[in-house]
């Protein structure tokens, strides 16, 4: 059973008592733990599953002993035809339908040069084509009831991350990320909003395979550039810097008003670059994680095309943050060292997923 902030328990349940909540790929993995965790929060939740009916069978007993409602739908969600089964039995058990969650995925660990054509279509008739129908299926659904609704699509790192020997995924995964952010704007008007959650590597049976092979766990890894870009507001944080950067074996490079926040000569610096123009093209090719330095929070970066898609942390060392508070995820005043080395863990934690 999945464990839950108990700060946050009050809140969810609040939000979740009575919603009724389809969870596709729900028996296992990761869809296992929503289907577990809004079950016994109050939701009303609808367990698509295509194998295995007796680990459904099993959750359905579990959440009913904590007093929750719950029901197992044997579907496909790679045919349409059971996608609009799965609503059609949700909305005719609990009469209507508040959210999607399209968790199923599949894969098959095949590279661009040999993957089959039915190989292809295997993993993008659930991981993509899937998606989109039932986002449809229950968008209408929604429409049709009133009240709005939400579709929660869980994709992956590897939307933005790639995952050598895993083309199909990635492809299926990347394509998930502009279904949400197109058809979020396609929806909002009608009440139904959609998010895109990108988990990194969960143990769950999908990745058994490469948890279980360090040869692969460290191809993986390699595939995944981070950078650490440092400006002139990190001058007193160079230790702390470095500290980061060797957990995450993350090269560093500074600008010019950063230049000497590290040693020169220490294996992961890689020097400075010159200008805006110079940071602006980092930001726009690179995997860069930690941007920290008051000219890297500069509004204007943020909202380049390119730059607004990468998974960046912006972090202001400048106390002149206050005026525009708008500009960082985490503003830091004062000594920055003891600050930076809190957040180093969970940077770690985000590039390892």
């Amino acid at each position: 059973m999945t464990t839950i902030n108990p700060y946050a328990l009050e809140t969810l349940s609040n939000f979740l008592k009575g919603k009724v909540i389809i969870v596709t790929g729900g028996n296992s993995g990761i869809g296992k733990a929503i289907v577990e965790t809004i079950g016994r929060l109050g939701a009303k939740v609808v367990i698509d599953y295509r194998s295995h009916p007796e680990a459904t069978e099993a959750i359905e007993e579990e959440i009913g002993e904590l007093g929750g409602t719950c029901i197992g739908v044997q579907a496909d969600v790679g045919k349409l035809e059971d996608l609009q089964r799965l609503v059609d039995e949700a909305v005719s058990r609990y009469g209507r339908l508040d959210v999607m969650v399209n968790n199923a995925g599949i894969e098959t660990r095949t590279s661009i040069l040999d993957t089959t054509p039915d190989d292809f279509d295997k993993v993008l008739n659930v991981n993509l084509r899937g998606v989109f129908f039932a986002t449809q299926y229950a968008a209408k659904q929604m429409i049709a009831q009133g009240g709005g609704g939400r579709v929660i699509n869980i994709s992956s790192v590897h939307e933005d991350w790639p995952m050598p020997n895993n083309t199909p995924y990635c492809v299926a995964k990347g394509g998930v990320r502009m279904l949400t952010r197109t058809a979020g704007v396609e929806l909002a008007p009608h009440g139904v909003s959609i998010v895109n959650v990108g988990p990194g590597a969960v143990a769950t049976p999908i990745n058994d395979s490469t948890m279980n092979n360090p040869e692969l766990l460290a191809k993986l890894n390699a595939a995944h550039k981070p950078l650490i870009i440092l400006g002139g507001g990190a001058l007193h944080a160079g230790a702390a810097a470095l500290a980061i950067a060797e957990r995450l074996k993350a090269p560093i490079i500074t600008t010019t008003a950063g230049k000497g926040a590290v040693p020169s000569d220490h294996p992961l610096c890689l020097g400075y670059v010159m200008g805006r123009e110079g940071v602006w093209r980092l930001l726009r090719e690179s995997d860069a994680i930690l941007c920290a330095g008051s000219e890297l929070s500069e509004t204007d970066f943020w909202n380049d095309e390119v730059v607004i898609d990468k998974n960046l942390i912006r972090i202001d060392i400048d106390s002149s943050v206050m005026s525009r508070p708008h500009s960082a995820d985490i503003a830091i005043l004062g000594d920055a060292r003891e600050a930076l080395e809190a957040i180093a863990h969970g940077v770690k934690e985000r590039v390892a997923e």
